[in-house]
């Protein structure tokens, strides 16, 4: 498996079984931000992540490839890009930086809809600003890490609901509390997963399609691969799976 541990929120793998049942009908858009300030740490010294050598990119692979997963388990393949990204803080401990700190993509998807994608190591003071949104020909749905146990939805009426997804039906819940309304937290994201690779370990079950294995890692980093080509370049660029 490959330690994407967005696919394991509750909140998460609703919005894929809602996505699956046909409830926001055919999908058009998909936008999805991760936005933290750790390039701007004044005691963020030179490690791995701001090496092009070891870490591949800045921005892109370290946040950005969540966000590439998260577009893969809930909206589809992604086929074409384009974008943009921007080294801000260009020098650590005295040695360049030549990895970028920030990304903005816009992304075309095998269905038909499109999408954007943002992260950024270098936004203000944030820290965690995560989420998603999604939207079909019948409705829509967003989440926000920051409201870790709602989804947000958006029926055909245009009316409004957040489901607080706490209730011993919802996924994840029968590892947890007997009653709804008790959160949990961004840690037990990882234990889901890890429980899920222990059972596919085990033989009780398959990776995927909600747990992202090899194959899943290979086609994110061909995505982030044709994110930084895109942006080096200046033009829209296929994703190329070979």
């Amino acid at each position: 498996m490959c330690g994407f541990n967005l696919r394991f929120l509750p909140a998460v793998r609703l919005a894929r079984e809602l996505v699956e049942r046909g409830v926001l009908g055919e999908l058009s858009h998909f936008r999805a931000r991760f936005l933290a300030s750790s390039a701007l740490r004044s005691d963020q010294r030179r490690t791995w992540r701001f090496d092009r050598a070891a870490a591949g990119s800045g921005a892109v692979a370290d946040l950005g490839s969540h966000l590439v997963d998260l577009a893969r388990y809930l909206a589809g393949e992604p086929v074409s890009v384009s974008a943009v990204t921007r080294t801000f803080v260009g020098a650590r401990d005295g040695a360049p930086v030549d990895v970028d700190d920030a990304f903005a993509a816009v992304v075309e998807f095998e269905g038909g809809a499109t999408g954007t994608l943002e992260a950024s190591r270098a936004a203000g003071r944030r820290s965690n600003d995560c989420g998603f949104e999604i939207d079909g020909t019948l409705g829509s749905i967003g989440f926000d890490v920051e409201r870790l146990n709602a989804l947000d939805v958006i029926d055909q009426r245009k009316r409004r609901t957040r489901i607080d997804v706490t209730a011993p039906e919802d996924p994840f819940m029968e590892l947890w509390w007997p009653a709804p309304g008790h959160p949990i937290g961004w840690g037990d994201s990882f234990v889901h997963e890890l429980r899920h690779l222990l059972a596919a370990a085990a033989g009780s079950g398959l990776v995927r399609p909600h747990g992202a294995d090899f194959e899943d890692g290979y086609r994110c980093a061909a995505v982030c691969d044709a994110i930084l080509e895109a942006a080096a370049n200046g033009r829209r660029t296929e994703v190329s799976y070979r």
